[in-house]
């Protein structure tokens, strides 16, 4: 009975009262009976003495842990002389009660009952007139001790392991505590975990990621998957190898001719014309996340009711604040896809972009274990939301003129004030206040832009008129009338302006709007996703991590993952537009105040 060694004052209960008791009433009865002080009983609690607690913790030490029948008689019969034989078998029986939980020789006589013992006096008085002779109450017999104890715990039903008694005792004084709180408390949190990695193997990249990203406490909301075309021939194997090895309720994703991530160091980096894999893992308490694949072989009617689209997308407006579009290089209608959306979900921001073609047979987009081509759309509600910021890397030159006279996407004629000319006329205005260097650019990065209003309400509730251009291609010149075409049909009444691409006018542009995005706001920017076109990068800014190296300035922590796409979708004075040179931002915040639903639910 090793355990009981550890045995402190207070454990033995009731057992241990009784003993204290029956000590003392034969303390008052020898007192009464012999009135003298031969051997007075001795203070109990006097310092350096044993009380009982103590007294028997320490003859238990002493209690042989396998009692042996003849050996326990022979030990008796060392110290006590021969004991009378109903004692032996009431001591017998009270040993194995103590040790039940311990092994016992299976040659030891059972016994079938034990008499139920006297009162602590009457026993104390039947040890005393045994031939071992009488002890001090401060000291008393060990077989009496044995008896005692047997009697005081069998009140209690059950003789409990002293180390079991200890721990109970313990967490009684203990706070409470709710075993999975810790648990709760981690799957209430916002959490982004993230992942980049470069190897040359799919199957290494995958490996490398999933160490970065590490062990996950429950299931994810929400994983997105950016993928160089380096990896196109082992598409199909990607998910079910990652999906094996994280959890996560929803799945999308892409390819991309760069890729954007950040590593589990939380170091970011934009890889491009290597092969590349970013992962990216969001637990989002209280969003409402729906992902759907959409064909886009056959739209949905514009000039039907909006009801129309949203049952195609399976999700209704209040639970899409903010939607995620990514669509296959090889997909027709594009911009109608882009419009009927906007069409049936007007109040959502939205972003995304092509995927990078490959030469495999299959498509360019990921989703849940499928690589699908045609679209994918996610979107995202509840508290929380995708606040977009789209730089296009351009600056105005020249004053803006108003379209007077235009066939589809052919501008004829423009104006500005009362001066009407045609647009190459207007153009060679422009040129000549220019610098040498701005000449330069003009022959390679001159773009026109068009500009896009939209009505909205101010917080007293007057509507105030905001204004954007949208930057296009000019694809022709006709020299004969002057005439210009521009990637982008427009109207008589259309105002107009040229631009210059350049690599410092972009990074001042962008880190403006970053600026003003994180400025107004106190809501805190959990992730950030970054859609930027092929043609930045290094090939515009000369150096790599141009784009988010700018967000970085602003928000140095914060994770970032995206993808260099073919085309960028990105709202542009309230309407959302398919984009190209641009780099589109969609800064994730949590806005309880705007929550529209809760819950994790594919609707589709």
């Amino acid at each position: 009975m090793d355990a009981l060694r550890g045995l402190q004052p207070g454990e033995a209960g009731r057992g241990l009262q009784l003993l204290h008791a029956a000590q003392t009433r034969k303390a008052h009865a020898q007192a009464e009976e012999t009135k003298t002080t031969e051997r007075p009983t001795p203070n109990l609690h006097r310092q350096g003495q044993r009380t009982p607690g103590r007294l028997v913790g320490q003859l238990f030490i002493d209690v042989d842990p396998e009692p042996q029948a003849d050996h326990h008689q022979h030990r008796c019969d060392n110290r006590h002389g021969v004991a009378q034989g109903a004692l032996v078998h009431q001591q017998q029986q009270a040993d194995r009660h103590q040790t039940r939980h311990l092994p016992v020789d299976a040659k030891q006589p059972q016994h079938q009952g034990l008499a139920t013992p006297g009162r602590p006096d009457q026993q104390d008085q039947r040890h005393t007139n045994g031939k071992g002779g009488g002890q001090a109450i401060g000291q008393p017999h060990q077989s009496a001790v044995r008896e005692l104890v047997h009697w005081g715990l069998s009140q209690c039903r059950h003789y409990q392991r002293p180390e079991l008694t200890s721990r109970v005792d313990r967490v009684r004084f203990m706070a409470p505590f709710a075993p999975f709180s810790w648990f709760r408390s981690g799957g209430a949190e916002a959490r982004c975990r993230t992942g980049l990695s470069a190897k040359a193997s799919l199957d290494e990249a995958v490996r490398d990621v999933v160490e970065q990203l590490g062990r996950s406490r429950g299931e994810a909301d929400l994983a997105l998957v950016f993928t160089s075309t380096g990896y196109a021939t082992d598409l199909p194997r990607l998910l079910p190898m990652l999906r094996a090895q994280i959890s996560a309720k929803h799945w999308i994703g892409c390819t991309g001719g760069g890729v954007v991530g950040t590593r589990g160091d939380g170091t970011a980096s934009e890889l491009e014309q290597t092969p590349a894999l970013s992962v990216t893992v969001l637990s989002l308490p209280g969003a409402s996340i729906a992902t759907q694949h959409l064909s886009t072989e056959e739209l949905p009617d514009l000039d039907g009711a909006a009801q129309q689209w949203q049952d195609w997308v399976g999700t209704t407006p209040e639970a899409a604040r903010s939607q995620i579009l990514l669509i296959d290089p090889t997909s027709s209608g594009i911009n109608d896809l882009i419009s009927g959306l906007d069409y049936a979900y007007p109040g959502a921001e939205k972003i995304g972009g092509i995927a990078a073609p490959h030469n495999s047979r299959h498509g360019s987009l990921l989703l849940d274990d499928n690589v699908v081509t045609g679209a994918v759309v996610c979107s995202i509600g509840g508290s929380w939301r995708l606040e977009t910021v789209v730089a296009q890397g351009c600056r105005p030159i020249g004053p803006v003129f108003s379209i007077e006279q235009v066939q589809r996407n052919v501008l004829l004629e423009l104006s500005d004030g009362g001066t009407k000319a045609s647009p190459i006329n207007c153009l060679q205005r422009v040129l000549a206040d220019l610098s040498e260097r701005e000449r330069e650019l003009v022959r390679h990065s001159l773009f026109l832009g068009v500009e896009r209003s939209s009505l909205r309400l101010n917080a007293n509730g007057a509507a105030s008129e905001a204004s954007a251009f949208l930057i296009r291609n000019l694809i022709g010149v006709d020299p004969n009338n002057g005439a210009v075409a521009v990637a982008e049909r427009v109207r008589a009444g259309q105002n107009v302006q040229f631009h210059l691409r350049e690599a410092a006018a972009s990074q001042d542009e962008a880190l403006a709007l970053l600026k003003a995005a994180t400025a107004d706001s106190g809501d805190t920017v959990h992730f950030g996703l970054l859609m930027a076109c092929l043609g930045r990068g290094k090939g515009l800014f000369g150096r790599a991590d141009g784009d988010i190296s700018l967000a970085r300035q602003l928000m140095p922590d914060l994770p970032v993952a995206g993808a260099f796409c073919n085309g960028e979708i990105g709202p542009v004075g309230g309407t959302t537009h398919l984009h190209g040179y641009t780099a589109c931002w969609g800064l994730l915040r949590q806005d309880p105040k705007s929550s529209s639903g809760s819950g994790s639910d594919n609707l589709g």
